[in-house]
């Protein structure tokens, strides 16, 4: 159970208000044109930005209340984020970036086989196309077990097969997870509920 009414401040005094809830198993499609402030509200949700008033609260713990001072730091919130920008370690191998905080060894040892990554695991992230790092992005992020999924454009680099076989991970796993995406076909039976931003 995923619950945030939250309002921000942006530097030049125009506010943003949210508020959406989300079941354990939801997938929720955020969306919004350009600039309307979708990266901003994960930036709220991670902890990387701290709103001006709200809760934000994550299975029935709090993560942020400002009436009570509650600020969870971003490490501790057990968030995944797969960014529009992939944040691997450039001097690990695949497969020490997948290793290095690996907590479903199942599930990796399955997703490595799916998405075809035996032939990378060798490779460098400067030597992996931009669909082979999104690719990767993704599943670092699955394999740590967490309690919520932000996917930033997370599809935008990946063929058909690998977004199914993602979607299907993800719809399994019963991971509440929130996608912003400009495709259609990536929200296409895969996400149960639309949030308009803006």
């Amino acid at each position: 159970m995923f619950h945030c009414n939250l309002q921000y401040q942006f530097p030049n005094a125009e506010t943003l208000q949210i508020e959406f809830a989300m079941k354990q198993d939801d997938i929720l499609h955020l969306k919004g044109s350009n600039a309307c402030g979708k990266t901003t509200v994960f930036n709220l949700i991670n902890g990387f930005l701290t709103p001006k008033t709200g809760v934000i609260e994550l299975n029935n713990i709090v993560l942020f209340d400002s009436r009570l001072k509650i600020n969870i730091p971003a490490k501790n919130r057990n968030i995944g984020r797969v960014f529009q920008n992939h944040y691997l370690f450039p001097h690990m191998s695949v497969k020490k970036n997948l290793y290095f905080a690996n907590k479903n060894s199942a599930l990796l040892t399955y997703l490595i086989e799916q998405l075809n990554l035996q032939p990378l695991l060798k490779k460098f992230p400067r030597n992996l196309s931009g669909g082979q790092q999104q690719k990767l992005a993704i599943v670092q992020n699955l394999i740590n077990n967490p309690q919520l999924l932000l996917l930033d454009e997370a599809f935008s680099n990946l063929d058909w097969q690998t977004k199914n076989t993602i979607k299907t991970v993800i719809l399994d796993s019963r991971i509440p997870t929130i996608i912003t995406t400009h495709n259609n076909e990536d929200t296409e039976n895969f996400t149960t509920k639309t949030v308009l931003l803006g």
